[in-house]
């Protein structure tokens, strides 16, 4: 039987293999909703249970050691153990009812219209649906999540992709930035003349090739956030890419027609492997893959 013990070191087990895929224990703590320093309790008893260094940490962040990778690749093993036994039963058991937790990047609602939500109730009046929020795509996986809604794809090697869609974007600002700022009207002034809101992601691309593409006085404000990004324009601090939606769902946001954008958005609808064929998380994911075809 299990003790305190085993629990404990088990969700020390969970924690070291999500430090293996975030590299950085604020990306892990994040990710599990908890405190750096709840982390670094379970690293340090799991450290002293086994007699050994886990966890390298660097200014760039953390990597785990010879004998970190080993636990972490068998707490892998041991949480499909644990997925396949749970999914079996509940597949068993399932009669389209019971909770689905469903996890969505807080900007995703702008895009979704909820279509016919009164009908799937009606359909299936014993199903209980929970919806959490994040400011960027979550770890669904360790943050037990059936169903996750993002424009990231959530990391993890049972993360399943289920449908996507690419949305138009344009660029857009405030009305109170424009007010103070006299719009640009091509790439170059854009550039010159005006701060940029960007994603990390794209970011990161811009600064391999050449940080310097920016005026020293007027780098971007750089997230990893649609949700940040967004609020950022919403408060006069820049221009960004958004869904062309945004200029009829967020008002005060205008749509700069006149620069050319060719980039877009992707909306991702996953799941786990060993959930995504629950009858119930099945009947959901059916319900959003309708809704993410119907976004403009």
């Amino acid at each position: 039987m299990f003790n305190k013990k085993d629990k404990t070191i088990l969700e020390g087990l969970m924690i070291l293999g999500s430090i293996k895929r975030h590299t950085s224990k604020a990306g892990t703590a994040k990710a599990l909703n908890t405190s750096v320093d709840t982390l670094n309790k379970y690293l340090s008893y799991l450290e002293i249970e086994f007699n050994a260094k886990l966890v390298s940490t660097t200014e760039r962040g953390c990597s785990l050691t010879p004998d970190g990778i080993k636990l972490a690749l068998l707490a892998e093993q041991l949480k499909n153990c644990l997925y396949q036994i749970y999914s079996a039963q509940i597949a068993r058991t399932d009669t389209l009812s019971g909770e689905i937790r469903i996890a969505y990047d807080k900007n995703i609602r702008y895009s979704l219209q909820m279509r016919k939500i009164q009908e799937f109730y009606s359909a299936y009046p014993n199903l209980n649906i929970i919806i959490d929020t994040f400011d960027s795509t979550p770890d669904i996986v360790n943050l037990g999540y059936d169903i996750c809604l993002s424009y990231g794809i959530p990391s993890g090697h049972d993360i399943v992709i289920i449908a996507s869609r690419e949305i138009p974007c344009g660029y857009f600002a405030s009305a109170c930035y424009l007010a103070a700022h006299p719009a640009p009207q091509n790439e170059e002034d854009l550039i010159q003349n005006h701060r940029l809101v960007l994603k990390k992601d794209n970011w990161n691309r811009i600064e391999n090739g050449n940080s310097a593409f920016f005026p020293t006085d007027r780098k971007p404000f750089v997230s990893n956030s649609a949700f940040v990004i967004t609020e950022l324009v919403a408060n006069n601090c820049g221009i960004a890419v958004m869904p062309l939606h945004f200029a009829k769902n967020r008002p005060g946001l205008v749509h700069l027609d006149q620069l050319k954008c060719a980039s877009f958005a992707t909306v991702y609808l996953t799941s786990q492997r060993f959930i995504k064929d629950i009858p119930k998380v099945r009947t959901a994911l059916d319900y959003y893959k309708q809704l993410i075809k119907n976004i403009a």
